[in-house]
């Protein structure tokens, strides 16, 4: 457990560095084939199982898909953990094509 003794805010922060593709939420429901009234938090919770990768959203119309940095294993090279990202975005987002990037992000909740 983590014990902050410094000044305690009630804004938060999130942030992320993946290797990954940033797609809209209307485009991830249609190649989940589901509506867009479905919550799209769960459609990705669902298909990404079994997978290494991990989504990050700011306000829930862009998310960012990919396979985290923190990820790599000893033995992995870079061309491997990223290979690896993008192969399991194509196995989740079939029809879709992709050009994965490295991508870094952060925000504050005020």
């Amino acid at each position: 457990m983590k014990l902050r003794t410094g000044f305690v805010s009630n804004s938060s922060s999130q942030s992320f560095c993946i290797h990954g593709e940033q797609i809209d939420a209307n485009s991830i429901l249609e190649a989940l084939g589901k509506s867009e009234d479905d919550d799209v938090r769960d459609a990705l919770e669902e298909a990404l199982k079994g997978t290494q990768l991990e989504y990050y959203s700011i306000d829930d119309s862009d998310i960012y898909i990919g396979r985290p940095f923190t990820t790599i294993k000893g033995n992995e090279t870079g061309k491997q953990f990223r290979d690896s990202a993008k192969e399991d975005l194509k196995k989740v987002f079939p029809k879709m094509k992709i050009t994965t990037s490295d991508m870094e992000e952060g925000w504050t909740d005020n």
